[in-house]
């Protein structure tokens, strides 16, 4: 494999990755689920987190 399409598929999954803000932990974008607060999109990695967020999602935003 060309070192190029390695370096693109690392660059593609650091895209695609964000922080769950109630857990902390990396979730990939197109699987998680997902909440819209203030019109932005928060990522999450279980149903807990998503549902937790959104009770008090300014409890989570000031981190």
């Amino acid at each position: 494999m060309n070192s190029n399409v390695i370096a693109d598929e690392k660059k593609t999954a650091e895209k695609t990755t964000v922080k769950d803000y109630v857990c902390g932990m990396d979730v990939n974008t197109d699987k998680a689920l997902k909440a819209e607060h203030d019109g932005k999109t928060y990522y999450f990695c279980s149903k807990h987190c998503e549902e937790t967020f959104k009770k008090d999602p300014s409890k989570y935003l000031k981190k």
